[in-house]
């Protein structure tokens, strides 16, 4: 079997994506897409079971549980604290009065800093001309492995195994 990516667009947001057999398991969108897909896709589900009445049923004995709850451990406090108040929002924790000052940095020469950064945007841009020059290399969008030579358009054809068939006409009788 030739060695081969596959190659589709984001369901989500339409971006090219390049995935290698190893991380391909019938992705349909792009690294970071995929989560803010399975995101709304639980969110779309948990809304259709409320929609039913089981939903309905079992939202409705959970919110009484944690009522039912609430009002115990609210009795429970009364119960220790006389003075207590009900409160719905928690206050910002009362700051210090001496104000922290940063830890004191090594200074570094301006130069040094500028030459660094200018040694790194170089760097960049020889490893990106070297990119265009082998423009036949082709990374994985998921791992960033380099990926096989060919593409594919579709998913691979997994090979089922089949079963003997079975003949439910023949007798089981014992030959002797």
């Amino acid at each position: 079997m030739i060695e081969s990516y596959r190659l589709f667009n984001c369901n989500r947001c339409h971006v090219q994506v390049h995935i290698c057999r190893r991380c391909d398991r019938g992705n349909i969108y792009c690294r970071p897409c995929a989560p803010e897909a399975r995101k709304e896709s639980v969110r779309r589900a948990g809304a259709e079971y409320q929609r039913k009445e089981r939903g309905r049923e079992n939202h409705a004995a959970r919110q009484q549980r944690y009522l039912d709850n609430k009002e115990r451990d609210h009795a429970v406090e009364q119960h220790r604290c006389v003075d207590c108040k009900e409160m719905t929002h928690q206050g910002s924790p009362v700051a210090d009065e001496t104000p922290q000052l940063p830890a004191p940095q090594p200074e570094v020469p301006a130069t040094s800093v500028l030459r660094r950064e200018n040694a790194n945007v170089q760097h960049q841009l020889q490893l990106s001309n070297e990119e265009t020059e082998e423009s036949d290399v082709v990374l994985c969008d998921f791992c960033g492995q380099f990926c096989a030579p060919y593409a594919r358009l579709d998913f691979l054809r997994t090979r089922r195994r089949r079963t003997a068939p079975r003949d439910s006409n023949i007798d089981a009788t014992v030959f002797t």
